[in-house]
């Protein structure tokens, strides 16, 4: 997902209007409008004060979404590796 529409996502799920949001920002009603549209991209203080203000990741806002590894299913055939439990 674009940068922009998940500003817009976290942005309307608080249910928070653009004007709150900008004031809190420190920015134009109109650069919220931007960056969500895709116009423009907030620079990269901005995108930091907006993530820890949703309490997500720079990486989760960004759309920089990796497809995470779950470890707990691999298992290691080497003896060497084993833990013993006992």
């Amino acid at each position: 997902m674009e940068t922009g529409k998940m500003i817009s996502r976290l942005r309307n799920e608080k249910g928070l209007n653009r004007r709150d949001f900008a004031k809190f920002l420190g920015v134009s009603n109109g650069a919220i409008g931007m960056w969500e549209t895709g116009k423009r991209q907030p620079d990269l203080e901005t995108i930091k004060k907006i993530a820890s203000f949703f309490n997500v990741t720079v990486d989760y806002l960004i759309g920089n979404q990796q497809n995470s590894i779950d470890y707990a299913n691999y298992q290691i055939d080497a003896p060497e590796f084993a833990l013993d439990f006992k």
